[in-house]
């Protein structure tokens, strides 16, 4: 087992990498600002930049000289990266415009926190002993805030933070699991929050943030930010930051569904998977943006796919990514060149969703059936289009566009590496270092009806692929990841087990992990038994001697923010035990 990656498995908090954390619209009081305002040209050269390119939003409302992802791995924009850097100093602000995209911040490799916007934020109408009654847009379902947190801001009772054990969605009275020192009223202002453990980046008014960092002494720290994107730092007059290499924490790719984004609500914001994760382990986590999909299933609503794990690790030789970068109008053609001869589409629109371009192409009288995936499409406007083109079963084929019938925009074609190859860690010569493939069992394959034995196929295809393609991955696999099984109430049934063993054969296919099979058993209790989360209820309306508490009210099928926390811990456990840690 090598000692960096194993090491980083009982790694402590070191106090001396925490600070106090603020956040608020004013800077404290640094002199010098890197990306942060329209007139400052972006310098990356303060930066170490890890795993996708970028793009300078421009200076339209409200994308200002953001480090934006703009998706080598994905389509566009939207996956995290991570940003490092050194700073000598005893402040920096990390700057963030007021709007929806969280990050993660680590300190000299150490987790420091989550930082996303309130999940509800308002003006109190009333307050009691125990009880705050939120703003009228706050949910209407009642107990959707258990387990969230309402912080005080300003006003009668300013600075408070109390924990909501009930929750009133007619009358919008939270009761707290404790008094209040101070009552609030009707001039409270609050947020409330889903992540205890982290803190909130309040405000979607369209301004200028800052998460205030204050260590009290002088020092230089690594600071690295995993997100999708953010404006920058400021430092003091006499502070420095300098590139730092993202290489020393041990790094884990992360392929799995909406579990691991934690798309479930209440808690919809809050991917308590990935930071408790990160917490227990050390890790840097680098989820593949794509999500909710599964070993043979795809996500697709409303014309937009994502391609599955097997075709995410190991897409075909013949896979593109295709952009049309500031297109506004027209159409253009896809042309497709196999078995001796080339087919050429019918004009496509610039705006297509995934599904017309996977059905232009799958047209081509030279392509066999069902052997085109299309998946990733952009949001159009400023970003342009983008989509990956897989040809399965289709070996040598090549692709080229015409986009002489488009208005503006610079396309570009180029290969698509798949969601892992722009992830493996390297060192300063180029040589792949130890990380962590953490590949998760999906509800979502039982869901859209596939079978135990395709499931087993395309996960020992990727499996097979993994140990000839990235030999220095510690690669472990998951049973299936669900609250609401194939059997009834989070009961185990035999269907369940064959779609769990069908994922634990094509583990076997991995190289070993310190003598061990990289694989966690989510359904070891076996037919008639418990899965993780069991019970008839949610949050809501839970069922007696059950623990169905952690069943979310807003998605079925997905746990609480709690619930999350009990998914990662168990998780993390289990990983340990792979790595042989007690």
């Amino acid at each position: 087992m090598p000692p960096e990656v194993y090491g980083k498995i009982a790694n402590t908090f070191s106090v001396s990498s925490a600070p106090t954390i603020t956040f608020s619209s004013s800077a404290m009081g640094s002199a010098q600002a890197f990306l942060s305002n329209a007139s400052n040209v972006p310098n990356f050269k303060y930066f170490s930049m890890l795993g996708v390119g970028f793009n300078q939003r421009g200076n339209a409302f409200p994308q200002t000289n953001v480090l934006q992802s703009f998706q080598t791995t994905e389509a566009l924009g939207g996956a995290p990266f991570l940003t490092a850097f050194y700073h000598t100093g005893s402040q920096l602000d990390i700057i963030k415009y007021g709007d929806s995209v969280p990050f993660t911040l680590f300190v000299d490799g150490q987790y420091i926190g989550y930082f996303a916007p309130p999940t509800q934020s308002g003006t109190a109408q009333a307050g009691g002993a125990n009880t705050i009654t939120l703003a009228a847009g706050a949910s209407a379902t009642t107990n959707f805030y258990i387990g969230y947190s309402v912080v005080i801001n300003s006003g009668t009772g300013s600075g408070q933070v109390g924990l909501i054990s009930s929750y009133n969605g007619s009358t919008k009275v939270a009761t707290m699991a404790a008094n209040w020192t101070t009552a609030p009223d009707a001039t409270s202002v609050y947020v409330v929050v889903d992540d205890v453990h982290g803190y909130q980046v309040q405000g979607l008014d369209g301004s200028v943030k800052y998460v205030n960092l204050n260590w009290g002494s002088v020092a230089t720290r690594k600071i690295e930010v995993i997100g999708a994107d953010w404006y920058g730092v400021n430092i003091g007059p006499n502070d420095t930051i300098w590139p730092a290499p993202p290489t020393n924490a041990t790094r884990m790719v992360v392929v799995a569904d909406s579990f691991f984004e934690n798309t479930g609500g209440p808690f919809a914001k809050h991917p308590e998977e990935t930071s408790a994760i990160a917490r227990d382990s050390g890790w840097q986590i680098w989820p593949d943006g794509e999500g909710s999909t599964g070993w043979c299933a795809i996500y697709s609503t409303s014309g937009a796919q994502r391609l599955n794990f097997m075709d995410r690790i190991a897409p075909p030789s013949e896979s593109w990514q295709f952009k049309l970068l500031g297109a506004t109008a027209g159409t253009f053609t896809i042309s497709v060149t196999y078995g001796g001869s080339t087919q050429t589409t019918a004009g496509i629109a610039y705006n297509a969703s995934d599904n017309a371009v996977q059905t232009a192409i799958q047209a081509l009288s030279n392509l066999p059936a069902n052997s085109v995936s299309v998946a990733g499409g952009g949001t159009g406007g400023t970003y342009g289009r983008g989509w990956i083109i897989l040809l399965h079963g289709v070996p040598g084929a090549t692709l080229t566009y015409n986009a002489s019938g488009l208005t503006g925009g610079s396309p570009t074609l180029g290969a698509w590496p798949g969601v892992v190859a722009p992830r493996v860690p390297t060192d300063g010569n180029g040589n792949a270092l130890p990380f962590i493939l953490f590949v998760q069992g999906s509800g979502n394959d039982n869901a859209q009806g596939f079978s135990a034995s395709q499931i087993q196929t395309n996960a020992t295809y990727a499996a097979q692929y993994i140990a000839q393609r990235f030999p220095t991955a510690l690669t472990i696999f998951t049973g299936v990841i669900s609250t609401s099984t194939h059997g009834v109430n989070g009961v185990i049934d035999a269907t369940d087990v064959g779609y769990n063993n069908a994922i634990k054969t094509a583990a076997g296919y991995l190289p070993k992990i310190n003598g061990n099979l990289p694989f966690i058993d989510t359904y070891s209790a076996g037919v008639s038994g418990n899965a993780w989360i069991f019970g008839g209820g949610t949050l809501g309306s839970p069922t007696t001697n059950k623990n169905d508490i952690l069943i979310s009210l807003a998605q079925a099928g997905h746990p609480t923010g709690e619930g999350y926390s009990m998914y990662s811990t168990r998780m993390m456990q289990s990983i340990k035990q792979i790595f042989g840690a007690q």
